[in-house]
C-alpha cells in the first residue's frame, strides 16, 4: 500500500492497496485525475469509453511509461495491455484516492461504511456493464429504496436523496442488490464516497473475504484517526 498527505502540514491522509493489473476497467470519479502505468515492454492503447454514452477516444501509453489525464465523465477503459491505474480527487485541503473498478461485476455488492447527517454526506455510483437496463435495490440504516441503472450506463445516487437524513452523523454499511440468472447476468460495479467539509473518502467495491491484511495505518498521531468497519452477512460471524 501507499499512502500521500493532501496538505503540507500533514493533517489530511490518503491512501490505496494496489491491484493486479488489468486492461479492462471502470474509472468512476468525474473530475479526477486518472493515472495510468503501462509496465508491459509493448506500447499501449487505450480506448476510453464514456459510460451511457458512444464518446470514446484513444491514448497510447509507451512501454514502462505512465500518463495522467482528468477523467470527463464515468468511462470503461479497455487496453491492449494490462495497466496499473488510480483515481487522485483534490480540492484546497482535501485528498481521495481511488483505484478503478475491474470490469468484472457482481449481482451483489457491500460498501462497509456510508454516513449521513452530521455534516456527512455520501454519494453511489454505479455502474451497468450489461446492455440492458437493471433495477437495483439500495439498503441503508434499515431502509431499501429501488432505483434503475441504464444498460452500459452510470448512475450517481446522493444517499441524502434517496434516504431520510438524520439530525446526527449515521454511520452504516451500503448493500447494493440486482437480479441475474444464468442467461442474463448481473454485472454492476460501484463506488461510495463519503465526505464532510474537510475531508473525502472513497470506498472500492471489493469482493468479500474471510481474511484481511492491513499493512499500515495511522491513529493517534498529529490527530489522525483511523477506523475499522466490517460487515457480516446473514449468518453471525465470529472474528480474529
Amino acid at each position: 500500500s501507499f499512502s500521500a498527505t493532501g496538505s503540507r502540514d500533514n493533517r489530511d491522509l490518503d491512501g490505496a492497496v494496489p491491484r493486479d493489473l488489468s486492461a479492462d476497467f471502470v474509472a468512476m470519479h468525474p473530475g479526477s485525475t486518472l493515472w495510468l502505468v503501462n509496465p508491459s515492454s509493448q506500447a499501449a492503447t487505450v480506448t476510453v469509453a464514456v459510460m451511457g454514452s458512444t464518446t470514446q477516444s484513444t491514448i497510447v501509453i509507451p512501454a514502462r511509461n505512465r500518463i495522467s489525464t482528468t477523467l470527463a465523465a464515468i468511462s470503461r477503459l479497455t487496453s491492449s495491455q494490462p495497466l496499473a491505474a488510480i483515481e487522485v480527487m483534490e480540492a484546497p485541503g482535501k485528498l481521495g484516492m481511488s483505484v478503478p473498478e475491474p470490469s468484472q461485476g457482481r449481482s451483489s455488492i457491500t460498501f462497509p461504511d456510508a454516513v449521513l447527517g452530521g455534516g456527512y454526506s455520501t454519494s453511489l455510483t454505479l455502474a451497468n456493464l450489461r446492455s440492458t437496463d437493471q433495477d437495483v435495490v439500495v439498503s441503508f440504516l434499515g431502509v431499501s429504496k429501488s432505483v434503475v441503472v441504464s444498460g452500459n450506463g452510470a448512475r450517481v445516487i446522493n444517499l441524502g436523496d434517496l434516504f431520510t437524513i438524520p439530525s446526527g452523523a449515521q454511520p452504516d454499511a451500503v448493500r447494493v442488490t440486482t437480479s441475474a440468472s444464468a442467461t442474463a447476468p448481473a454485472l454492476l460495479v460501484g463506488a461510495v464516497d463519503i465526505s464532510n467539509p474537510l475531508n473525502l473518502v472513497s470506498l472500492s467495491s471489493r469482493p468479500e473475504s474471510t481474511e484481511f491484511a492491513f499493512p499500515q495505518i495511522a491513529h493517534g498521531v498529529d490527530g489522525l484517526f483511523t477506523g475499522l468497519c466490517l460487515v457480516t452477512g446473514s449468518s453471525d460471524t465470529t472474528i480474529t
